[in-house]
């Protein structure tokens, strides 16, 4: 049975632990949780920046709280041609890998950058790659230092954006610490003729065929169309994602990954996770 969470600031922005724990309880969240230090909690920026006596302290409280951290969110853009933006974040990455350990996990996610981001230049489509095969060789050997495993999230119009994309990088990279997270709403093109039930389930389909044994995490969560465009930033079953059919290939495949819901209605969590459960069972 596939461990069911979300994603840990979706609760909101906190001052300390404790605070972020208590609302957990008070709204009833599931203890599993993808933690995205820098999102989670006001106070930290960069990760890499942050005391070895937090990590541990954030650790242990984690521990006592019985929460389970399935991955460690480290969303930077890798692509970033300014110096010294592209140190910090990249330390931030290296930081993560060094540190998923204290939270008795191994897996940290990032997406791959894309030229929409106002912090990003309009590079070409081979510079992009480049300069992303230049970010994973710089953090594959602190992968592997540290056991721990990158988790690669890819995004329709980003840089790891179609099923050539990934086979190009799993081709370039051959290491086993080099995972996938699969987001199936943010996988699909935005154009709304190729949105459709049929489609959707053809794109499950392929991805699990090529990929399943290599995915770490499933984000969930739902999209609609606005003008003839995918606005995929909706709790699960509030729009036109075919969860049926995904979670029927899911099943087909054996995958056991962590489903981890994203953009997560709060007050409808225990809802929306009885929904899930009873499509898994």
């Amino acid at each position: 049975m596939n461990k069911l969470g979300f994603r840990a600031h979706d609760l909101g922005s906190f001052d300390t632990v404790i605070n972020f724990i208590s609302e957990m309880d008070n709204k009833s969240c599931p203890h599993i949780i993808q933690f995205a230090p820098t999102k989670l909690f006001k106070n930290i920026t960069h990760i890499s920046e942050t005391k070895e006596s937090w990590i541990t302290s954030t650790s242990k409280s984690f521990q006592e709280a019985n929460i389970e951290v399935s991955v460690l969110g480290c969303y930077i853009n890798p692509l970033n041609t300014e110096k010294e933006y592209r140190t910090k974040v990249i330390n931030d990455f290296k930081t993560s890998l060094e540190i998923a350990k204290y939270f008795n996990n191994s897996v940290v996610a990032t997406e791959t950058g894309t030229n929409k981001n106002s912090l990003q230049l309009n590079l070409g489509e081979e510079k992009r790659l480049n300069n992303f095969w230049n970010f994973l060789e710089k953090v594959i050997p602190i992968a592997q230092k540290n056991n721990a495993t990158i988790a690669i999230e890819p995004v329709a119009d980003h840089t790891i954006c179609s099923f050539k994309k990934i086979d190009q990088m799993l081709t370039y990279f051959k290491c086993d610490n080099l995972k996938l997270i699969y987001d199936p709403v943010n996988f699909l093109p935005y154009k709304d003729n190729e949105l459709v039930p049929e489609f959707q389930k053809q794109q499950f389909i392929e991805f699990f065929e090529k990929y399943n044994s290599l995915i770490s995490i499933i984000h969930l969560k739902d999209f609609n169309i606005v003008e003839k465009q995918k606005n995929g930033y909706l709790s699960l079953f509030s729009g036109r994602f075919n969860i049926e059919d995904f979670i029927f290939t899911l099943k087909k495949y054996n995958n056991q990954s962590p489903l981890l819901l994203e953009n997560v209605n709060i007050p409808d969590i225990k809802n929306i996770i009885y929904k899930l459960q009873s499509l898994l069972n």
